[in-house]
């Protein structure tokens, strides 16, 4: 199977965390990595352990790299992967969402797999209330 490489980067371990949940969900997943980035590390450290997990989950398709917030170091030391040449598509923001349809789909062809990341994110970040038409759902007493 030809599957794009995924990277995911996050404080702390969430990238991690959200890895164990959608494996628990679509199953075991392959040519992945995680990379943490905790208080130990500076954005230095970072971008270099992020080219070698790039190295790992590159083949001869692009590789898709979700980090958690636009602005902190694991989005600014993926754009420093992009910059420098690598062959890949970085997204901020990523959510459960995000990553079970990019596992479901990463044998597609990249334009399509970008098309239908982006869609399930505007998709998936629904305000309840609203979509129940009602600005109180529970008082907390009826609970």
């Amino acid at each position: 199977m030809n599957e794009v490489g995924i990277i995911l980067i996050s404080h702390g371990e969430f990238a991690k965390y959200a890895m164990k949940s959608a494996e628990m969900i679509v199953g075991k997943q392959e040519n992945y990595e995680i990379v943490s980035v905790t208080d130990d590390k500076d954005l230095q450290n970072v971008v270099e352990e992020l080219k070698a997990v790039y190295e790992k989950v590159k083949n001869d398709r692009e590789v898709i790299v979700l980090a958690d917030i636009f602005g902190g170091t694991p989005s600014n030391s993926s754009s420093s992967l992009l910059l420098g040449g690598a062959d890949v598509v970085v997204y901020t923001g990523f959510n459960l969402p995000v990553l079970l349809e990019l596992l479901l789909i990463r044998e597609l062809p990249i334009e399509e797999i970008k098309r239908r990341v982006e869609n399930v994110y505007k998709e998936t970040f629904i305000n309840v209330n609203d979509k129940l038409g009602r600005k109180e759902i529970f008082e907390y007493d009826s609970l």
